[in-house]
């Protein structure tokens, strides 16, 4: 896709997003959500160290289920999958570079927009099996797409302290289902 082409695009889309109705979720409901995710910056904070979408694009899929406890909150669960898209040098032991849970609450400060706190709890991760933690804050919005359907877009700044010491950009686009 061509860089004018990716500027129409993507200011096609914020404009759709924001003639879109605000989203709603009730008290009571349950959702599950298919969300990706590409990494574009890292930073080292130990090694001081920047990394790229022009080093290595590391693709995540998330796939979760919430739940809205009382009105503007929400408590979830994911399951995080990232694979290596491209290669960095040198390359990890295994492109499947990352298995995660994330639970997380959210809160919806004013409609359609919400922020999270993500914890991150890697069982593998730098293409081996190693146990970690960190943190992630998430702000972004969610509109309605269809009854029940909901496309969010949200920016992501996971923080891992263990096994690596890094922070990190990753814009995210999903969807969610009222179940």
């Amino acid at each position: 896709m061509r860089a004018g082409s990716r500027i129409t695009f993507i200011t096609l889309l914020a404009l759709l997003c924001l003639a879109a109705p605000p989203a709603r979720a009730d008290k009571g409901d349950f959702t599950t959500s298919l969300t990706l995710g590409a990494t574009a910056l890292t930073y080292g904070l130990t090694t001081h160290t920047l990394t790229t979408v022009a080093d290595t694009l590391p693709v995540s899929e998330f796939i979760g289920a919430g739940y809205f406890p009382p009105d503007r909150r929400r408590s979830a669960l994911n399951r995080q999958f990232t694979e290596a898209g491209t290669v960095p040098t040198p390359p990890p032991p295994s492109r499947f570079t990352i298995f995660a849970l994330l639970p997380q609450v959210s809160y919806t400060f004013a409609k359609p927009f919400f922020a999270s706190l993500v914890a991150f709890v890697p069982f593998r991760f730098g293409g081996v099996d190693q146990v970690g933690f960190g943190v992630q804050g998430v702000i972004g919005a969610a509109f309605p797409i269809a009854k029940d359907l909901w496309l969010s877009v949200a920016i992501e700044v996971p923080l891992v302290l263990v096994p690596v010491e890094t922070i990190a950009v990753t814009p995210l686009v999903g969807l969610a289902y009222r179940i």
